[in-house]
Protein backbone atom coordinates (compact mmCIF):
# COMPACT_ATOMS: atom_id res chain seq x y z
CA UNK A 1 0.00 0.00 0.00
CA UNK A 2 2.59 2.38 0.69
CA UNK A 3 4.77 1.60 -2.80
CA UNK A 4 1.34 2.50 -4.42
CA UNK A 5 0.70 5.62 -2.70
CA UNK A 6 4.08 6.77 -3.25
CA UNK A 7 3.90 5.81 -7.12
CA UNK A 8 0.77 7.64 -7.30
CA UNK A 9 2.25 10.97 -5.87
CA UNK A 10 4.63 10.98 -8.06
CA UNK A 11 2.63 10.52 -11.06
CA UNK A 12 0.38 13.13 -10.14
CA UNK A 13 3.85 15.08 -9.26
CA UNK A 14 4.41 14.40 -13.16
CA UNK A 15 1.22 14.29 -14.83
CA UNK A 16 -0.76 17.34 -13.43
CA UNK A 17 1.71 19.59 -14.32
CA UNK A 18 2.30 18.26 -17.93
CA UNK A 19 -1.49 18.10 -18.63
CA UNK A 20 -1.63 22.19 -16.81
CA UNK A 21 0.89 23.11 -19.34
CA UNK A 22 -1.18 21.61 -22.56
CA UNK A 23 -0.07 21.40 -26.00
CA UNK A 24 3.14 19.86 -27.56
CA UNK A 25 3.68 18.96 -23.74
CA UNK A 26 0.80 16.94 -23.34
CA UNK A 27 0.68 15.19 -26.56
CA UNK A 28 4.57 14.09 -26.29
CA UNK A 29 3.35 12.73 -23.02
CA UNK A 30 0.57 10.62 -24.48
CA UNK A 31 2.75 9.96 -26.92
CA UNK A 32 5.48 8.22 -25.26
CA UNK A 33 2.36 6.43 -22.75
CA UNK A 34 1.24 4.99 -26.46
CA UNK A 35 4.16 3.80 -27.45
CA UNK A 36 4.76 2.20 -23.55
CA UNK A 37 1.17 0.63 -23.90
CA UNK A 38 2.31 -0.86 -27.34
CA UNK A 39 4.96 -2.33 -25.65
CA UNK A 40 2.50 -3.91 -23.08
CA UNK A 41 0.44 -5.35 -25.63
CA UNK A 42 3.25 -6.72 -28.01
CA UNK A 43 5.06 -8.35 -24.93
CA UNK A 44 1.08 -9.98 -23.88
CA UNK A 45 0.30 -11.26 -27.11
CA UNK A 46 3.47 -13.18 -27.61
CA UNK A 47 3.56 -16.92 -26.48
CA UNK A 48 6.24 -16.72 -23.95
CA UNK A 49 5.09 -13.08 -23.15
CA UNK A 50 8.41 -11.86 -24.42
CA UNK A 51 8.42 -8.90 -26.30
CA UNK A 52 9.20 -9.11 -30.05
CA UNK A 53 11.44 -6.37 -30.94
CA UNK A 54 11.26 -6.15 -34.70
CA UNK A 55 7.23 -6.42 -34.52
CA UNK A 56 7.33 -3.81 -31.64
CA UNK A 57 9.11 -1.51 -33.83
CA UNK A 58 7.06 -1.94 -37.15
CA UNK A 59 3.56 -2.07 -34.39
CA UNK A 60 5.56 1.47 -32.76
CA UNK A 61 6.16 3.78 -35.72
CA UNK A 62 2.55 2.95 -36.95
CA UNK A 63 0.90 3.87 -33.59
CA UNK A 64 2.71 6.85 -33.62
CA UNK A 65 1.87 7.96 -36.84
CA UNK A 66 -1.86 7.47 -36.66
CA UNK A 67 -1.41 8.96 -32.75
CA UNK A 68 0.09 11.97 -34.86
CA UNK A 69 -2.47 11.76 -37.65
CA UNK A 70 -5.42 11.91 -35.52
CA UNK A 71 -4.56 15.00 -33.64
CA UNK A 72 -3.89 16.55 -36.68
CA UNK A 73 -6.74 15.79 -38.64
CA UNK A 74 -9.13 16.37 -35.54
CA UNK A 75 -7.62 20.03 -34.16
CA UNK A 76 -4.87 21.30 -36.69
CA UNK A 77 -7.34 20.83 -39.28
CA UNK A 78 -4.74 19.09 -41.38
CA UNK A 79 -6.59 17.05 -44.75
CA UNK A 80 -8.01 13.79 -44.01
CA UNK A 81 -5.06 12.33 -47.15
CA UNK A 82 -2.75 12.35 -44.20
CA UNK A 83 -4.83 10.01 -42.38
CA UNK A 84 -6.15 8.05 -44.84
CA UNK A 85 -2.69 7.20 -46.18
CA UNK A 86 -1.46 6.35 -42.13
CA UNK A 87 -3.78 3.91 -42.55
CA UNK A 88 -3.35 2.68 -45.83
CA UNK A 89 0.36 1.91 -45.06
CA UNK A 90 -0.12 0.18 -41.65
CA UNK A 91 -2.59 -2.13 -43.96
CA UNK A 92 -0.05 -2.84 -46.38
CA UNK A 93 2.39 -3.11 -43.98
CA UNK A 94 0.76 -5.90 -42.04
CA UNK A 95 -0.12 -6.95 -45.56
CA UNK A 96 3.08 -7.78 -46.09
CA UNK A 97 4.10 -9.06 -43.11
CA UNK A 98 1.68 -12.00 -43.11
CA UNK A 99 3.13 -12.84 -47.22
CA UNK A 100 6.82 -12.93 -46.30
CA UNK A 101 6.67 -14.08 -43.03
CA UNK A 102 5.28 -17.85 -42.75
CA UNK A 103 4.69 -17.66 -39.28
CA UNK A 104 2.77 -14.89 -39.26
CA UNK A 105 -1.11 -15.59 -39.28
CA UNK A 106 -4.42 -13.55 -39.53
CA UNK A 107 -4.65 -14.01 -35.97
CA UNK A 108 -1.14 -12.36 -35.36
CA UNK A 109 -2.52 -9.50 -37.62
CA UNK A 110 -5.92 -8.93 -35.58
CA UNK A 111 -3.44 -9.16 -31.99
CA UNK A 112 -1.67 -6.40 -34.28
CA UNK A 113 -4.40 -4.23 -34.58
CA UNK A 114 -5.53 -4.08 -31.24
CA UNK A 115 -2.02 -3.46 -30.28
CA UNK A 116 -1.91 -0.22 -32.25
CA UNK A 117 -5.53 1.18 -32.45
CA UNK A 118 -6.23 0.24 -28.49
CA UNK A 119 -4.35 2.50 -27.13
CA UNK A 120 -3.52 4.77 -29.80
CA UNK A 121 -6.88 6.20 -30.31
CA UNK A 122 -7.51 5.89 -26.51
CA UNK A 123 -4.85 8.44 -25.84
CA UNK A 124 -4.94 10.55 -28.78
CA UNK A 125 -8.47 11.01 -27.62
CA UNK A 126 -7.36 12.57 -24.15
CA UNK A 127 -4.97 14.53 -26.12
CA UNK A 128 -7.73 16.18 -28.28
CA UNK A 129 -9.81 16.79 -25.08
CA UNK A 130 -7.10 18.64 -23.44
CA UNK A 131 -6.81 20.77 -26.58
CA UNK A 132 -10.65 21.50 -26.77
CA UNK A 133 -10.75 22.15 -23.01
CA UNK A 134 -8.50 21.78 -19.54
CA UNK A 135 -11.24 21.62 -17.21
CA UNK A 136 -12.96 19.38 -19.32
CA UNK A 137 -9.98 16.65 -19.04
CA UNK A 138 -10.19 17.37 -15.60
CA UNK A 139 -13.56 16.40 -15.25
CA UNK A 140 -12.89 13.45 -16.70
CA UNK A 141 -9.55 11.98 -14.51
CA UNK A 142 -11.51 12.99 -11.34
CA UNK A 143 -14.19 10.59 -12.34
CA UNK A 144 -11.85 7.89 -13.47
CA UNK A 145 -9.77 8.53 -10.37
CA UNK A 146 -12.69 8.55 -7.51
CA UNK A 147 -14.33 5.81 -9.47
CA UNK A 148 -11.30 3.85 -9.48
CA UNK A 149 -9.91 4.67 -5.71
CA UNK A 150 -13.72 4.35 -4.10
CA UNK A 151 -14.76 1.09 -5.84
CA UNK A 152 -11.73 -0.55 -4.80
CA UNK A 153 -12.14 0.77 -1.11
CA UNK A 154 -15.99 0.70 -0.81
CA UNK A 155 -15.61 -3.42 -2.86
CA UNK A 156 -13.00 -4.17 -0.18
CA UNK A 157 -14.97 -3.11 2.94
CA UNK A 158 -18.62 -4.08 1.59
CA UNK A 159 -18.24 -5.72 -1.38
CA UNK A 160 -20.47 -9.13 -1.49
CA UNK A 161 -21.86 -9.56 -4.71
CA UNK A 162 -19.65 -10.42 -7.58
CA UNK A 163 -19.99 -7.73 -10.99
CA UNK A 164 -18.06 -9.83 -13.09
CA UNK A 165 -16.55 -13.57 -11.71
CA UNK A 166 -14.83 -14.51 -14.93
CA UNK A 167 -13.53 -11.89 -15.36
CA UNK A 168 -12.58 -9.93 -12.56
CA UNK A 169 -13.09 -12.03 -9.24
CA UNK A 170 -12.72 -9.04 -7.02
CA UNK A 171 -14.64 -6.12 -8.37
CA UNK A 172 -18.03 -6.12 -6.32
CA UNK A 173 -21.53 -4.59 -7.18
CA UNK A 174 -20.86 -2.94 -4.29
CA UNK A 175 -17.73 -1.33 -4.83
CA UNK A 176 -19.14 -0.32 -8.55
CA UNK A 177 -22.06 1.62 -6.97
CA UNK A 178 -19.76 3.10 -4.44
CA UNK A 179 -17.61 4.23 -7.11
CA UNK A 180 -20.28 6.02 -8.51
CA UNK A 181 -21.80 7.58 -5.58
CA UNK A 182 -18.08 9.09 -4.70
CA UNK A 183 -17.21 10.15 -8.03
CA UNK A 184 -21.27 11.97 -8.17
CA UNK A 185 -19.67 13.73 -5.24
CA UNK A 186 -16.08 14.24 -6.08
CA UNK A 187 -17.62 16.08 -9.56
CA UNK A 188 -19.94 18.24 -7.60
CA UNK A 189 -17.00 19.42 -5.88
CA UNK A 190 -14.81 20.00 -8.93
CA UNK A 191 -17.57 22.15 -11.17
CA UNK A 192 -17.93 24.38 -8.64
CA UNK A 193 -14.34 24.95 -7.62
CA UNK A 194 -13.55 25.60 -11.13
CA UNK A 195 -17.22 27.22 -11.78
CA UNK A 196 -17.92 25.20 -14.69
CA UNK A 197 -20.63 26.39 -16.47
CA UNK A 198 -20.47 23.86 -19.36
CA UNK A 199 -19.57 20.51 -20.84
CA UNK A 200 -19.95 19.31 -24.45
CA UNK A 201 -21.64 22.60 -25.24
CA UNK A 202 -24.65 21.42 -22.41
CA UNK A 203 -25.02 23.80 -19.67
CA UNK A 204 -24.42 21.81 -16.35
CA UNK A 205 -26.76 22.53 -13.27
CA UNK A 206 -27.40 19.49 -10.42
CA UNK A 207 -28.89 17.24 -12.90
CA UNK A 208 -26.57 17.08 -15.91
CA UNK A 209 -23.81 16.72 -13.95
CA UNK A 210 -24.77 14.22 -12.39
CA UNK A 211 -25.75 12.63 -15.30
CA UNK A 212 -22.33 13.13 -16.63
CA UNK A 213 -20.69 11.45 -14.20
CA UNK A 214 -23.19 8.51 -13.94
CA UNK A 215 -22.64 7.50 -17.24
CA UNK A 216 -18.93 8.53 -17.33
CA UNK A 217 -18.37 6.49 -14.28
CA UNK A 218 -20.29 3.19 -15.59
CA UNK A 219 -18.17 3.62 -18.91
CA UNK A 220 -14.80 3.97 -17.08
CA UNK A 221 -15.43 0.77 -15.22
CA UNK A 222 -16.17 -0.69 -18.33
CA UNK A 223 -12.92 0.25 -19.49
CA UNK A 224 -11.43 -1.56 -16.79
CA UNK A 225 -13.38 -4.54 -17.47
CA UNK A 226 -11.81 -4.45 -21.01
CA UNK A 227 -8.25 -4.32 -19.90
CA UNK A 228 -9.05 -7.18 -17.28
CA UNK A 229 -10.86 -9.51 -19.45
CA UNK A 230 -7.27 -8.80 -22.24
CA UNK A 231 -5.38 -9.50 -18.93
CA UNK A 232 -7.18 -13.03 -18.06
CA UNK A 233 -7.13 -14.34 -21.51
CA UNK A 234 -3.73 -14.08 -21.47
CA UNK A 235 -2.87 -14.92 -17.81
CA UNK A 236 -1.52 -12.20 -16.50
CA UNK A 237 -1.80 -9.82 -13.54
CA UNK A 238 -0.81 -6.96 -14.97
CA UNK A 239 0.23 -5.09 -18.25
CA UNK A 240 4.07 -4.22 -16.72
CA UNK A 241 5.10 -3.61 -14.04
CA UNK A 242 6.66 -0.16 -14.49
CA UNK A 243 4.65 2.06 -11.81
CA UNK A 244 5.39 -0.22 -8.63
CA UNK A 245 2.24 -0.79 -6.91
CA UNK A 246 -0.11 -0.20 -10.14
CA UNK A 247 1.83 -2.15 -12.56
CA UNK A 248 1.81 -0.51 -16.28
CA UNK A 249 0.39 2.42 -18.52
CA UNK A 250 -2.78 0.66 -19.46
CA UNK A 251 -3.12 -1.05 -15.74
CA UNK A 252 -3.44 2.84 -14.85
CA UNK A 253 -4.94 4.28 -17.59
CA UNK A 254 -7.62 1.68 -19.10
CA UNK A 255 -10.44 3.56 -17.50
CA UNK A 256 -9.04 7.34 -18.75
CA UNK A 257 -8.38 5.77 -22.14
CA UNK A 258 -12.01 3.95 -23.12
CA UNK A 259 -13.63 6.93 -21.65
CA UNK A 260 -11.64 9.64 -23.42
CA UNK A 261 -12.95 8.01 -26.88
CA UNK A 262 -16.45 7.80 -25.77
CA UNK A 263 -15.98 11.58 -24.07
CA UNK A 264 -14.97 12.54 -28.11
CA UNK A 265 -17.08 10.36 -30.16
CA UNK A 266 -20.46 12.38 -28.28
CA UNK A 267 -19.01 15.36 -28.32
CA UNK A 268 -18.27 15.05 -32.09
CA UNK A 269 -22.14 13.70 -31.71
CA UNK A 270 -23.27 16.82 -30.26
CA UNK A 271 -21.08 19.09 -32.33
CA UNK A 272 -22.79 17.99 -35.97
CA UNK A 273 -26.86 18.23 -34.03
Amino acid sequence: MKTRLITGIFLVAILVPLFLLGGLYTQILLGLLTIVSIYELNKMFDNEHKINTSKFLIEGIIGLSVFMSLIAHFEYEASFDYLFITILFSIVLFAMGMIFNESYSPKDFGNSLITILYPTIGFASLAILRIDSLAAIGFLFVITTSTDVFAYLVGVNFGKTKLAPKISPKKSVEGSIGGIVFSVIFAYLFVHLLDMESLLSIKLNIFSIGLFTIVFSIVSQIGDLVASKLKRAFDIKDFSKIFPGHGGVLDRFDSAIFLGLFVLLVSKVVEVL
